[in-house]
Protein backbone atom coordinates (compact mmCIF):
# COMPACT_ATOMS: atom_id res chain seq x y z
CA UNK A 1 0.00 0.00 0.00
CA UNK A 2 0.97 3.98 -0.16
CA UNK A 3 1.91 5.67 2.90
CA UNK A 4 0.00 7.46 5.06
CA UNK A 5 1.70 11.45 6.12
CA UNK A 6 0.83 13.71 8.45
CA UNK A 7 1.98 17.19 9.29
CA UNK A 8 1.40 18.16 12.78
CA UNK A 9 1.61 21.59 14.71
CA UNK A 10 4.22 21.35 17.17
CA UNK A 11 3.35 20.40 20.94
CA UNK A 12 -0.65 20.07 21.13
CA UNK A 13 -1.18 19.04 17.40
CA UNK A 14 2.09 16.76 18.04
CA UNK A 15 0.45 15.31 21.15
CA UNK A 16 -3.10 15.10 19.44
CA UNK A 17 -1.44 12.41 16.73
CA UNK A 18 0.13 10.20 19.36
CA UNK A 19 -2.75 7.33 19.61
CA UNK A 20 -3.18 7.48 15.84
CA UNK A 21 0.02 6.56 15.28
CA UNK A 22 0.06 3.76 17.69
CA UNK A 23 -2.69 2.55 15.75
CA UNK A 24 -0.61 2.41 12.55
CA UNK A 25 2.19 0.58 14.56
CA UNK A 26 0.37 -1.90 15.68
CA UNK A 27 -2.13 -1.94 12.51
CA UNK A 28 1.16 -2.45 10.12
CA UNK A 29 0.16 0.88 8.49
CA UNK A 30 3.26 2.61 6.51
CA UNK A 31 3.02 6.08 7.79
CA UNK A 32 5.58 9.12 7.65
CA UNK A 33 4.29 11.42 11.24
CA UNK A 34 6.26 14.94 10.28
CA UNK A 35 6.55 16.45 13.78
CA UNK A 36 7.89 20.41 13.62
CA UNK A 37 9.41 21.38 16.65
CA UNK A 38 10.91 24.43 18.84
CA UNK A 39 13.45 26.41 15.99
CA UNK A 40 17.01 24.97 16.55
CA UNK A 41 18.29 28.05 18.47
CA UNK A 42 15.46 27.92 20.64
CA UNK A 43 15.09 24.26 21.77
CA UNK A 44 15.22 23.71 25.32
CA UNK A 45 14.36 27.55 26.68
CA UNK A 46 10.78 26.86 27.27
CA UNK A 47 9.43 28.75 24.33
CA UNK A 48 6.00 28.22 23.24
CA UNK A 49 4.20 25.07 23.40
CA UNK A 50 7.35 23.63 23.77
CA UNK A 51 7.61 19.57 24.31
CA UNK A 52 10.20 16.88 23.87
CA UNK A 53 8.52 15.25 21.16
CA UNK A 54 10.79 12.49 20.04
CA UNK A 55 10.57 10.05 23.82
CA UNK A 56 7.07 10.67 22.88
CA UNK A 57 6.99 8.60 20.01
CA UNK A 58 9.49 5.93 21.10
CA UNK A 59 7.87 3.27 21.50
CA UNK A 60 5.26 3.25 18.80
CA UNK A 61 7.04 4.09 15.84
CA UNK A 62 9.78 1.85 13.45
CA UNK A 63 12.25 4.21 13.12
CA UNK A 64 12.57 7.86 13.92
CA UNK A 65 14.91 10.99 12.57
CA UNK A 66 15.77 14.33 13.90
CA UNK A 67 17.41 16.78 11.27
CA UNK A 68 20.01 18.06 12.94
CA UNK A 69 21.13 20.06 9.81
CA UNK A 70 18.81 21.23 6.47
CA UNK A 71 21.72 19.35 4.39
CA UNK A 72 20.49 16.41 5.44
CA UNK A 73 16.79 17.11 5.35
CA UNK A 74 16.73 14.88 1.89
CA UNK A 75 18.51 12.15 3.20
CA UNK A 76 16.47 11.66 6.80
CA UNK A 77 13.52 11.60 5.07
CA UNK A 78 14.00 9.42 1.97
CA UNK A 79 15.21 7.22 5.23
CA UNK A 80 11.49 7.78 7.17
CA UNK A 81 9.74 6.56 4.15
CA UNK A 82 11.87 3.79 3.27
CA UNK A 83 11.64 2.27 6.49
CA UNK A 84 8.03 2.77 7.18
CA UNK A 85 7.36 0.67 4.11
CA UNK A 86 9.91 -1.91 4.58
CA UNK A 87 9.05 -2.37 8.47
CA UNK A 88 5.56 -1.91 7.71
CA UNK A 89 4.64 1.09 10.96
CA UNK A 90 4.92 4.77 11.24
CA UNK A 91 8.33 6.62 11.16
CA UNK A 92 8.58 10.17 12.71
CA UNK A 93 10.29 12.91 10.79
CA UNK A 94 10.88 15.63 13.40
CA UNK A 95 12.76 19.02 11.89
CA UNK A 96 13.23 22.17 13.97
CA UNK A 97 10.56 24.69 12.66
CA UNK A 98 13.37 27.34 10.92
CA UNK A 99 14.73 24.58 8.84
CA UNK A 100 11.22 24.72 7.09
CA UNK A 101 12.45 28.00 5.51
CA UNK A 102 14.97 28.98 3.05
CA UNK A 103 17.02 27.21 0.29
CA UNK A 104 18.69 24.59 -0.31
CA UNK A 105 19.72 21.88 -2.72
CA UNK A 106 19.00 17.99 -2.56
CA UNK A 107 19.45 15.41 -4.29
CA UNK A 108 16.54 13.02 -3.31
CA UNK A 109 17.15 9.48 -3.08
CA UNK A 110 15.06 6.79 -5.36
CA UNK A 111 12.61 4.74 -2.75
CA UNK A 112 14.46 1.58 -1.54
CA UNK A 113 12.67 -1.04 -0.52
CA UNK A 114 13.95 -4.38 -1.12
CA UNK A 115 11.84 -7.80 -1.78
CA UNK A 116 10.55 -9.67 1.56
CA UNK A 117 9.90 -13.15 -0.01
CA UNK A 118 7.32 -15.40 0.86
CA UNK A 119 9.88 -16.38 4.04
CA UNK A 120 11.94 -19.64 5.20
CA UNK A 121 11.58 -22.41 3.15
CA UNK A 122 11.82 -24.95 6.34
CA UNK A 123 8.73 -23.21 7.95
CA UNK A 124 6.44 -23.14 4.76
CA UNK A 125 7.30 -27.03 3.94
CA UNK A 126 6.29 -27.35 7.44
CA UNK A 127 3.34 -25.17 7.15
CA UNK A 128 2.07 -27.57 4.04
CA UNK A 129 2.60 -30.61 5.33
CA UNK A 130 0.23 -29.52 8.61
CA UNK A 131 -2.27 -27.69 6.16
CA UNK A 132 -1.99 -31.22 3.75
CA UNK A 133 -2.99 -33.01 6.60
CA UNK A 134 -5.97 -30.70 8.19
CA UNK A 135 -9.38 -31.84 7.96
CA UNK A 136 -11.40 -28.76 8.60
CA UNK A 137 -8.72 -25.94 7.43
CA UNK A 138 -9.80 -22.04 7.73
CA UNK A 139 -8.30 -19.13 6.33
CA UNK A 140 -7.67 -15.86 8.46
CA UNK A 141 -6.67 -13.19 5.35
CA UNK A 142 -5.60 -9.95 7.34
CA UNK A 143 -3.66 -6.62 7.03
CA UNK A 144 -0.97 -8.14 5.17
CA UNK A 145 -3.05 -9.18 2.40
CA UNK A 146 -5.63 -5.76 2.28
CA UNK A 147 -1.87 -4.04 1.85
CA UNK A 148 -0.89 -6.00 -0.71
CA UNK A 149 -3.85 -5.18 -2.96
CA UNK A 150 -4.13 -8.53 -4.29
CA UNK A 151 -6.15 -11.33 -2.06
CA UNK A 152 -5.95 -13.28 -5.80
CA UNK A 153 -3.51 -15.68 -4.15
CA UNK A 154 -5.44 -16.20 -0.87
CA UNK A 155 -8.21 -16.63 -3.56
CA UNK A 156 -6.26 -19.55 -5.24
CA UNK A 157 -5.49 -21.38 -2.24
CA UNK A 158 -9.18 -20.95 -0.69
CA UNK A 159 -10.48 -22.62 -3.87
CA UNK A 160 -7.72 -25.09 -3.52
CA UNK A 161 -8.90 -26.22 -0.54
CA UNK A 162 -11.95 -25.59 -0.23
CA UNK A 163 -11.75 -23.81 3.01
CA UNK A 164 -13.79 -21.03 4.77
CA UNK A 165 -11.76 -17.48 4.42
CA UNK A 166 -12.43 -15.35 7.39
CA UNK A 167 -11.29 -10.98 7.59
CA UNK A 168 -9.89 -9.87 10.75
CA UNK A 169 -11.24 -6.83 12.40
CA UNK A 170 -11.22 -3.89 9.93
CA UNK A 171 -9.98 -5.77 7.13
CA UNK A 172 -12.85 -6.44 5.21
CA UNK A 173 -11.28 -6.04 2.44
CA UNK A 174 -8.66 -8.92 2.37
CA UNK A 175 -10.98 -11.30 0.67
CA UNK A 176 -13.95 -10.69 -1.83
CA UNK A 177 -17.23 -10.03 0.02
CA UNK A 178 -19.10 -11.79 -2.92
CA UNK A 179 -16.80 -15.18 -3.23
CA UNK A 180 -18.75 -18.07 -1.79
CA UNK A 181 -16.19 -18.99 0.60
CA UNK A 182 -16.08 -15.92 2.70
CA UNK A 183 -17.60 -16.15 5.78
CA UNK A 184 -17.32 -12.18 6.61
CA UNK A 185 -14.91 -10.84 9.29
CA UNK A 186 -14.34 -11.68 12.85
CA UNK A 187 -13.85 -9.67 16.19
CA UNK A 188 -16.14 -6.75 17.33
CA UNK A 189 -19.37 -6.96 15.95
CA UNK A 190 -18.17 -9.63 13.42
CA UNK A 191 -19.96 -12.47 11.56
CA UNK A 192 -20.75 -15.88 13.21
CA UNK A 193 -20.68 -17.67 10.12
CA UNK A 194 -16.90 -16.68 10.31
CA UNK A 195 -16.76 -17.39 14.59
CA UNK A 196 -18.91 -20.97 13.76
CA UNK A 197 -16.60 -21.62 10.37
CA UNK A 198 -13.54 -20.75 12.81
CA UNK A 199 -14.36 -22.37 15.87
CA UNK A 200 -14.56 -25.92 14.19
CA UNK A 201 -10.70 -25.67 12.22
CA UNK A 202 -8.30 -27.89 13.26
CA UNK A 203 -5.71 -25.73 11.58
CA UNK A 204 -5.87 -22.25 11.07
CA UNK A 205 -3.79 -20.39 8.01
CA UNK A 206 -3.54 -17.09 9.23
CA UNK A 207 -1.91 -14.90 7.02
CA UNK A 208 -0.91 -11.24 7.05
CA UNK A 209 -2.17 -10.83 11.12
CA UNK A 210 -0.48 -10.49 14.69
CA UNK A 211 -3.87 -12.36 15.90
CA UNK A 212 -4.85 -9.75 18.09
CA UNK A 213 -6.80 -10.08 21.26
CA UNK A 214 -9.46 -7.18 19.78
CA UNK A 215 -9.44 -8.39 16.35
CA UNK A 216 -10.35 -11.78 17.92
CA UNK A 217 -12.68 -10.53 20.63
CA UNK A 218 -15.58 -13.33 21.65
CA UNK A 219 -19.17 -11.75 20.83
CA UNK A 220 -22.29 -13.62 21.08
CA UNK A 221 -21.44 -14.71 24.23
CA UNK A 222 -19.17 -17.08 22.34
CA UNK A 223 -15.64 -17.51 22.77
CA UNK A 224 -15.29 -19.10 19.25
CA UNK A 225 -10.91 -19.44 19.20
CA UNK A 226 -10.76 -23.06 19.17
CA UNK A 227 -8.47 -24.70 22.04
CA UNK A 228 -6.98 -27.34 19.78
CA UNK A 229 -6.39 -26.30 16.19
CA UNK A 230 -2.97 -25.91 14.96
CA UNK A 231 -1.97 -22.00 13.34
CA UNK A 232 0.10 -21.42 10.90
CA UNK A 233 1.08 -17.66 10.81
CA UNK A 234 2.42 -15.25 8.39
CA UNK A 235 3.17 -11.46 9.35
CA UNK A 236 5.83 -9.37 7.81
CA UNK A 237 7.12 -8.65 11.30
CA UNK A 238 9.19 -11.44 13.42
CA UNK A 239 8.25 -9.61 16.79
CA UNK A 240 4.70 -10.13 15.67
CA UNK A 241 4.88 -13.83 15.21
CA UNK A 242 3.13 -15.94 18.27
CA UNK A 243 2.91 -12.80 20.67
CA UNK A 244 -0.68 -12.52 21.10
CA UNK A 245 -1.52 -16.36 20.38
CA UNK A 246 1.09 -18.94 20.45
CA UNK A 247 1.74 -20.03 16.64
CA UNK A 248 2.88 -23.57 15.70
CA UNK A 249 4.58 -22.83 12.78
CA UNK A 250 5.23 -18.81 12.25
CA UNK A 251 6.46 -17.58 8.64
CA UNK A 252 8.18 -13.95 8.59
CA UNK A 253 7.53 -13.47 5.48
CA UNK A 254 4.81 -11.46 2.98
CA UNK A 255 1.82 -12.80 3.23
CA UNK A 256 0.72 -12.75 -0.52
CA UNK A 257 3.89 -14.70 -1.46
CA UNK A 258 3.70 -17.22 1.02
CA UNK A 259 -0.02 -17.85 0.24
CA UNK A 260 1.20 -18.52 -3.52
CA UNK A 261 4.43 -20.31 -2.28
CA UNK A 262 2.10 -22.58 0.13
CA UNK A 263 -0.38 -23.06 -2.86
CA UNK A 264 2.50 -24.57 -4.92
CA UNK A 265 3.31 -26.78 -2.47
CA UNK A 266 -0.29 -28.47 -2.17
CA UNK A 267 -0.91 -28.65 -5.86
CA UNK A 268 -0.49 -32.08 -6.50
CA UNK A 269 -0.88 -33.77 -3.20
CA UNK A 270 -3.49 -35.88 -1.25
CA UNK A 271 -5.23 -33.34 0.78
CA UNK A 272 -7.07 -35.12 3.84
CA UNK A 273 -9.77 -32.26 3.21
CA UNK A 274 -10.68 -33.56 0.39
CA UNK A 275 -12.83 -36.43 1.89
CA UNK A 276 -14.81 -33.96 3.82
CA UNK A 277 -14.86 -32.00 1.08
CA UNK A 278 -19.24 -31.93 0.51
CA UNK A 279 -19.69 -32.41 4.45
CA UNK A 280 -17.86 -28.93 5.16
CA UNK A 281 -19.38 -26.61 2.32
CA UNK A 282 -22.57 -27.77 3.67
CA UNK A 283 -21.68 -27.23 7.26
CA UNK A 284 -20.35 -23.38 6.09
CA UNK A 285 -23.80 -23.11 4.14
CA UNK A 286 -25.67 -23.95 7.03
CA UNK A 287 -23.80 -21.32 9.35
CA UNK A 288 -24.38 -18.94 6.79
CA UNK A 289 -28.16 -19.35 6.78
CA UNK A 290 -28.22 -19.23 10.36
CA UNK A 291 -26.44 -16.18 10.87
CA UNK A 292 -28.71 -14.77 7.91
CA UNK A 293 -31.60 -15.78 10.02
CA UNK A 294 -30.33 -14.29 13.43
CA UNK A 295 -29.54 -11.23 11.39
CA UNK A 296 -33.30 -10.85 10.53
CA UNK A 297 -34.34 -11.31 14.09
CA UNK A 298 -31.96 -8.87 15.83
CA UNK A 299 -33.39 -6.46 12.73
CA UNK A 300 -37.25 -6.96 13.19
CA UNK A 301 -37.49 -8.26 16.70
CA UNK A 302 -36.14 -6.22 19.42
CA UNK A 303 -35.80 -9.07 22.58
CA UNK A 304 -33.16 -10.31 20.63
CA UNK A 305 -29.64 -9.67 22.40
CA UNK A 306 -27.32 -8.11 20.32
CA UNK A 307 -23.13 -8.37 21.20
Amino acid sequence: GRHGVILTQNGPGVLNCVEGVAAAYWNHSPVVCITPEAGSMGKGLGGFQEVDQMPVFSSITKYQAHVNNPARMAEFTARAFDYAQLEKGPTQLNIPRDYFYGDSVHRVPAPSVPRRGPGSPVALAEAADLIANAKNPVILSGAGIAASGDHSSVVALAEHLQCPVACTYLHNDAFPCDHPLWTGPLGYLGHQTAMNSVHEADVIIALGTRLGPFGLLPQYGFDYMPKNAKIVQVDADARRLGLARPADVPINGDAHEAAQDLLSRLQGRELACSSNQDQRLARLAEHRTNWETLLDQMTFESEIPCP
